[in-house]
């Protein structure tokens, strides 16, 4: 198994994380409605917030792995509508630079 391997959960995708990380601490392993299968086993209550505490962060970073996900998406839809607009423009845009640069020469040349 990889160090950078994230088993993903059913999480809802905009749900608020400190009600997932509640849910998570208040139920027991398998008993919130993800899908990660949990280990049985009695734990006494100092083992319990402990490791309560270190539950929490899979979660956040599975959570936080879907936003940054959900945020790459649009960056790449946002690519696709740049492209699309040069696509359309681009001749435009080029044949104004050089009346642009041809019209600059030519004043340039009546100055001198």
């Amino acid at each position: 198994r990889s160090p950078f391997h994230v088993q993903p959960r059913c999480l809802p995708l905009f749900s608020p994380i400190t009600s997932d990380l509640e849910s998570k601490s208040s139920s027991g392993p398998g008993e919130s409605g993800d899908c990660s299968v949990g280990t049985a086993g009695p734990e006494t209550s100092a083992e319990n917030t402990t490791s309560g505490l270190k539950n929490k962060w899979p979660l956040v970073v599975d959570r936080l792995t879907v936003l940054f996900l959900k945020f790459l998406e649009y960056i790449h839809k946002l690519q696709l509508f740049i492209w699309w607009l040069l696509e359309m423009h681009i001749i435009k845009i080029v044949s104004s630079c050089i009346i642009l640069v041809s019209v600059q020469e030519v004043t340039l040349s009546l100055f001198c």
